[in-house]
Parts: structure tokens; C-alpha cells; sequence
């Protein structure tokens, strides 16, 4: 007997030192993913740096806290426009996840033994969803520990009383909500846990327990109390006991006295998630995108996102669990099923990491119902979480994409986004392109060769070129990229087959692909008129993509040529516009530059401009004055292109060159751009021309403009949410856009030295 206590004690150990290694591996293999930095990262870094909160996606500071309090003592800066793994902030998760691990199984030990608490943490570790989220840096493990602490906590306070249990269950509640607003799940959770807990007694002893329900009563409110309280000074204590960190981040609550009770952006936070969870977002679920999802959203991505083993042994703990067998597990397995049918309510379906609560009950359930049942249904659990295990095993160092069987390795048709592709795979993806081993395609371009593109792309979700990845419908993948990418070997076979495609953008790529690209001899030319059968939004995608693949394949005539004949079938297209100004502008510099070298600098310098290259065009506005252009000529654009790089004595510069009539339609203003040269605007103010520049897709004028109004106010919400939005635009755009866009962009860096300085001023 003693040989198999240190046995299975032994195998627990050895589980969750694997899981501890994968956890590991795993958070240095992936890389960022986009509410790291667009959120919970950055939100933390900068509340320990200034002391004030900015939101976080709507969301309270003490999980963000938690992910960034080890970056900030090892003293690392951040970059938030990046797609390295933030290693350090993953490893406060790791650890969190380990401590919940070896929580489960100390208790199951102390009450069943350890063979228990051995199945437990088999069914934990054997969770792909559990090692993908406790390997990032995001707030979806830290609120999942908090709510499970919670739940065990309650049935202890149910079960015995007593005050220790009733304070661990009001600070773990008090824990969890000030982590995430969607634990405040936990408060019809913990009242059906209640109500089972006078089922439990009428089933299992009707005299006591219709003697005790009349008890119920009373007790219930003292304990709702006490509960109450402790959640309460969490919740102040998680906002730094102030009852608001600045104006200008309240959002909904304006006035009214609640403001005195709670943190003004609490309510805020609150506000804000139940409108993103009653309007919904954009879900996508097997090839279909729609507004607010679908009611058996969760419930299918649950089913088909974790391993069918472990899906079965779930079911048959539960099961056992609602029969009755031992209390603790009934009242885990309802506290499950009552948070699995209020998901269903929800309208933001991001994706299955918001069940993820879930998936430490069902382990502690397993462990409870180890000894329940007939033999044989204990080796079928064991046999099954033993086949979960070699399941988890086969899908690291990538188990954001785990799948079950049942989609026979189809999980990149029915799944995109933080359910597939996270932005984790942009890194393997560029190094693979930047080594010519595979080609990153134009979206509406057929490319002949090995080529790879996200699975976000190609399912058209998150991304800019809604359908630009339809000819690869048809085509099976020959290999996975670090989970999220995908590579297609495609010939010249396959292109010449493709002619009746699926799609509208399908066919008009495989009519690019098999011209090789020769506008001369592209069939595409030729129909050229039939893009006005397809919707304006693929119009103007697919004129987009053919321009600037003309322009650097052909030249500028050529690209010229084609911009004019998309302009006549396009009039109402501004990007066809500006690109047709943009070409002609450099087509009449090449005609000018033997006999008036100023005029076609000048003309480079506004097609620099609308290419938006700001650095470009004060170069050629210096090269048009060397050879005698006026400064006023070139005042107007030298000033917004000044002001764009932060610049802002050369702007007010170039300011005195324009006409007072002139000065008054400027944008920005001369008289904000003589406050930001003396460093004395406003955080409204930077965050009104960020919004200046995001509009004009100037995106690190945009990202300095936000960064400097959270320099201003590190508090004010509408600036971090736009930074925020940026990263994320970054993330999905990095792969396409030229490097010489997206360096400045990653050489952004938030310091201590920053915030001090701005502090000061």
C-alpha cells in the first residue's frame, strides 16, 4: 500500500513538472499575441510606472498588474509594437498556472488520496486550452484561478462555515472581479452552488434538511455580507483607493452617487462590457462571420476545440458528479453547467478562452469522482485522460490551436482569431519569407511556388482583404507555420485548372496568377470589365492590391496606365484616386527633371505625401528649395509633413510662410503646434490628432500622438484604447506592410525615463 501512495504521488510530481517545461517551451516558441501589448501588458506597465490606470479593454487593473510587475522589476522597456514573445510576462501566468495545479491536487489529496489528485492534474495538464493561456500574458488564467478559488472556497463556507472559509471565498470574489468584469459570472454561480447545496440536503437527509433550510435565510445574508465586504476593499484597493484616476477616463458615469461608493472606472469597465457583450462582435465560426454570433457559439467551439478525450472523461465525471456520489463534486459540476448557460447569453464571441473557468472544475470533478462508479468506469477515465495527455503532448509547443478528431485536422476552417491564429505565428511567418523560403502572396494575386499566409487571411477574419485569399479555398495545405500559418504548394498545373473558380476575387486572382504577372499579357486585363459585378468593397480591395503590384512589378507608367482604367471603372474610389495623382505626380517629375529640377521635386515631394511618407516629402521640399522653389510654394505640405514626424519648430516654421488665410484651415492648428513645441498641450488635444493621423493611415505619427497624451495623462482611456487598436492593426498588418514602415513603428518605446520627464513638464 505504501509502494502505490509514493507511486502516484510520484506521477502527480512528474505531470506538472511536464506541464511546467511545455509551459515553458511553449511561451518562447510563440510569439506575441494581440491583447498582450493592445491591452493587458501595456495597461499594467503603465499603472506601476505612473500610478494611474487607463482601462485595459475595458477591463479592472489586477490582472494586468500581475502580468506586468515582472517586466517592470527586471526593468525591461516596453515595445509594444512587436511580435517577440514578452517571455517575462508569460512566466508570472506559468507560475500561476503551477500553483493552481498543485492546489487541486493538495486538496484532492487531503480528502480522496492521492490517486485523486493524480487524475486531477492529468486532466488539467491534458487541457490544451489550459497550457495555450497560462504560456500568454493576458487576464484570461489569472480571473480563471481567482473563480475557481472562489468556488472552492464557497463549498467550504456551505459546508462547514466558519469565517476563514467565508473571507478566502470574499477575497478570491473580490480577487476575480477585480481582474476581469465577466466574473461577476461568479454571483449566479455561487447562488446556484446555494440552491444545490438545499438540494444536496433534502436529497441526501430530508429531515435535516428541512430542518436547516429555515437556517438558510439568515445565514445566507451574513455570509453575503462578509463576502461582500472583502470583495470591496479588494476592488478600491485594486484602483489605488481612488475614487477616480482622471476625467478623462469616465466614459459612462457621469454623475450620479454610486461614484462615491465604487472607483468611477469601475463602472465604466462594467458599462463597457455589458454594452461589447450585448451588442456582440463580428464571430466567425466555420467560414461564416456574422454580428453578434450565435447562441450555440461556446457550446460548439467547447466541443470541437478540446481533445475528445478529455471532452469524454468531462462528460462521465459530470455525470457521476449529478448523480450524486459526493457532494463537493455536485456542487462543482452545477457551479459548471450554471457558467456554461450563461455563456450563452453572450454576445462577444471571441473565442473558447472565455469558458476557460470552466476547465479547472471539470479536472477537480474528474479527481473527485476517481473512486466513484463501477471499476471498469474508472479505467475507462483513467484510459481516456491518458489518451488526452499523448493528444497534448502532439499539439506543443502550439496549443492555442488545439482541435478535436471529430474536425479530421480541419481546425483552420472552422476557427480563426484567439481560437486559432492570435498573431502568434507572425514572427515564423517573416523570418520564412525574409529567407526565401516561402512567398507571402498579394491577396488577390495567384503565386506560383511554396507560399504561406495566415489563417486569419485566409479565412478573411480580422482581416483588411475580406475574401483576398479565396484561391487557396480550394487548395489543402501541405504544412502548419508555428500553428497560425498555413503553406500551399501551388503550380502551374493548378493555376491553369483554376478557371471556373468559386468566387468572384478567386477568379480574378487566378487570372493575375497565369499572366505570371505581365500586364501585357494579363487576362485579368481584358476583364478588367467585369469588376463591376463584384460588390464595391471587393472592388476597391482588388484594385488596391493589382495597383501596387503594377507599380513594383511594371513600373510607374505601367501603374499609371492601370490606375487610369480602374479610375474610369472606379470613379468614386479614393484610394484608385489618390494612387492615380500619386503615379502622375512621379510620371511628370521624370518629364521635369532635365528642364525644371525644383517643379519635379516638388512634385516628388506630394507624391511622398500621398504615399504617406512624411520624411520623404521634406526631403524633396529641401531638394525643390536647393534649386530655387520659394518656400511658400511648398509651405502648406511642409507644415503637415512637420507636424506628422513631430517636428514641430520646422512646422512653425513653414507656418510663416503661409498666408493668414490660409493658417486658419490648417490641421493641426498653428496654435497647437506652438503648445506642443513648448510641451504644454493637453493629453485631449494629443489624442484629437492621433485620431488626425490615424485617419490619414499615418500610423506612427498616430502611435507617437497617443503616446504623448498618455505621457499628458496616463489615465485617459480613449488615448490607450487607440494605441491599443493600433498594435492590433500592426499585428495584422505586419506581414504586408514595407519595413520601412513598420521600423519606426517597433522602435517605439515606453520607459521610465519617459514618464518621469513628461511628469515633470
Amino acid at each position: 500500500m505504501r509502494g502505490r501512495f509514493v507511486s502516484w504521488r510520484i506521477l502527480r510530481w512528474l505531470l506538472v513538472s511536464l506541464w511546467a517545461l511545455a509551459a515553458t517551451w511553449t511561451a518562447l516558441a510563440n510569439g506575441s499575441v494581440n491583447d498582450e501589448f493592445a491591452a493587458h501588458v501595456t495597461a499594467g506597465y503603465l499603472y506601476l510606472k505612473t500610478g494611474k490606470f487607463a482601462g485595459g479593454v475595458h477591463n479592472p487593473p489586477l490582472g494586468q498588474l500581475w502580468v506586468a510587475t515582472l517586466p517592470v522589476l527586471l526593468g525591461q522597456p516596453l515595445l509594444p509594437f512587436t511580435d517577440d514573445a514578452p517571455v517575462a510576462a508569460r512566466l508570472a501566468n506559468i507560475v500561476l498556472g503551477l500553483l493552481l495545479l498543485v492546489a487541486i491536487g493538495n486538496d484532492l489529496r487531503a480528502r480522496k488520496g492521492e490517486q485523486a489528485a493524480c487524475l486531477a492534474t492529468l486532466v488539467l495538464v491534458a487541457t490544451p486550452e489550459f497550457t495555450a493561456h497560462a504560456s500568454l500574458a493576458t487576464i484570461d488564467l489569472p480571473v480563471t484561478v481567482a473563480m475557481f478559488g472562489a468556488t472552492a472556497s464557497f463549498i467550504e463556507v456551505l459546508r462547514r462555515g466558519g469565517w476563514k472559509a467565508v473571507c478566502a471565498a470574499g477575497l478570491f470574489l473580490g480577487i476575480a472581479i477585480a481582474t476581469k468584469i465577466t466574473a461577476v459570472l461568479l454571483i449566479p454561480m455561487l447562488l446556484a452552488m446555494a440552491l444545490a447545496h438545499i438540494v444536496w440536503l433534502r436529497w441526501k437527509s430530508p429531515a435535516l434538511g428541512s430542518c436547516l433550510t429555515r437556517a438558510v435565510g439568515a445565514k445566507a445574508a451574513l455570509v453575503s455580507i462578509a463576502m461582500g465586504v472583502w470583495a470591496y476593499v479588494i476592488i478600491w484597493a485594486s484602483y489605488s483607493f481612488r475614487a477616480s484616476q482622471g476625467p478623462a477616463s469616465v466614459t459612462f458615469s457621469q454623475h450620479g452617487w454610486w461614484q462615491s461608493l465604487f472607483p468611477a472606472e469601475f463602472f465604466d469597465q462594467i458599462m463597457g462590457k455589458i454594452f461589447y457583450a450585448s451588442g456582440g462582435n463580428v464571430s466567425y465560426f466555420a467560414g461564416v462571420s456574422r454580428l453578434g454570433g450565435w447562441w450555440w457559439y461556446y457550446p460548439a467551439v467547447l466541443i470541437l476545440k478540446t481533445p475528445l478525450p478529455v471532452l469524454l472523461v468531462w462528460g462521465i465525471a459530470s455525470a457521476s458528479a449529478l448523480r450524486g456520489r459526493t457532494y463537493r463534486a455536485f456542487l462543482l459540476a452545477v457551479a459548471a453547467l450554471t457558467f456554461l448557460s450563461l455563456a450563452c447569453f453572450n454576445r462577444a464571441q471571441i473565442g473558447v478562452r472565455h469558458l476557460l473557468p470552466v476547465v479547472p472544475i471539470f479536472a477537480a470533478i474528474a479527481g473527485d469522482c476517481a473512486s466513484a462508479g463501477r471499476v471498469w468506469a474508472r479505467r475507462l477515465v483513467w484510459g481516456l485522460a491518458a489518451m488526452g495527455l499523448v493528444n497534448w503532448i502532439a499539439v506543443l509547443p502550439y496549443p492555442l490551436t488545439a482541435e478535436s478528431v471529430l474536425l479530421l485536422g480541419n481546425g483552420y476552417r472552422f476557427f480563426a482569431d484567439s481560437n486559432y491564429d492570435w498573431g502568434q505565428a507572425n514572427k515564423a511567418i517573416r523570418e520564412l519569407a525574409k529567407e526565401g523560403k516561402a512567398i507571402r502572396p498579394a491577396p488577390y494575386a495567384a503565386t506560383r511556388g511554396t507560399v504561406i499566409v495566415r489563417v486569419n487571411e485566409w479565412a478573411g477574419h480580422r482581416s483588411f482583404t475580406k475574401e483576398g485569399y479565396a484561391w487557396l479555398h480550394s487548395v489543402r495545405p501541405t504544412s502548419r507555420i508555428a500553428g497560425g500559418g498555413l503553406a500551399f504548394e501551388i503550380s502551374d498545373q493548378l493555376l491553369g485548372s483554376q478557371r471556373d473558380a468559386d468566387s468572384t476575387a478567386a477568379r480574378f486572382a487566378f487570372s493575375w496568377g497565369r499572366s505570371g504577372g505581365r500586364t501585357e499579357e494579363c487576362e485579368c486585363s481584358d476583364c478588367l470589365d467585369d469588376l463591376l459585378t463584384a460588390s464595391p468593397d471587393l472592388q476597391r480591395e482588388i484594385a488596391r492590391c493589382w495597383l501596387h503590384l503594377v507599380e513594383n512589378a511594371c513600373g510607374v507608367a505601367e501603374g499609371y496606365r492601370l490606375a487610369r482604367r480602374l479610375g474610369m471603372l472606379l470613379p468614386d474610389d479614393k484610394t484608385t484616386a489618390d494612387t492615380r495623382e500619386r503615379l502622375g505626380l512621379l510620371l511628370e517629375a521624370e518629364k521635369l527633371d532635365q528642364r525644371n529640377p525644383a517643379q519635379a521635386a516638388f512634385a516628388r515631394a506630394n507624391a511622398a505625401w500621398l504615399a504617406g511618407d512624411p520624411g520623404a516629402t521634406l526631403h524633396w521640399l529641401s531638394i525643390a528649395s536647393e534649386h530655387g522653389m520659394p518656400r511658400s510654394h511648398g509651405a502648406y505640405l511642409g507644415y503637415r509633413a512637420a507636424a506628422a514626424l513631430n517636428f514641430w519648430r520646422s512646422a512653425l516654421n513653414w507656418a510663416k510662410e503661409i498666408s493668414l488665410e490660409m493658417r486658419s484651415r490648417l490641421i493641426p492648428s498653428v496654435e497647437l503646434a506652438r503648445r506642443m513645441a513648448n510641451n504644454q498641450e493637453s493629453a485631449q488635444e494629443c489624442y484629437e490628432l492621433g485620431m488626425h493621423w490615424y485617419q490619414l493611415r499615418l500610423w506612427e505619427s498616430a502611435a507617437r500622438a497617443f503616446l504623448r497624451a498618455l505621457q499628458r495623462d496616463p489615465a485617459h482611456a480613449p488615448a490607450f484604447n487607440m494605441l491599443g487598436e493600433l498594435i492590433v492593426r500592426y499585428k495584422e498588418e505586419t506581414l504586408e506592410g514595407p519595413r520601412s514602415r513598420q521600423d519606426p513603428l517597433e522602435r517605439i518605446v515606453i520607459c521610465e525615463r519617459d514618464f518621469q520627464e513628461s511628469l515633470r513638464e
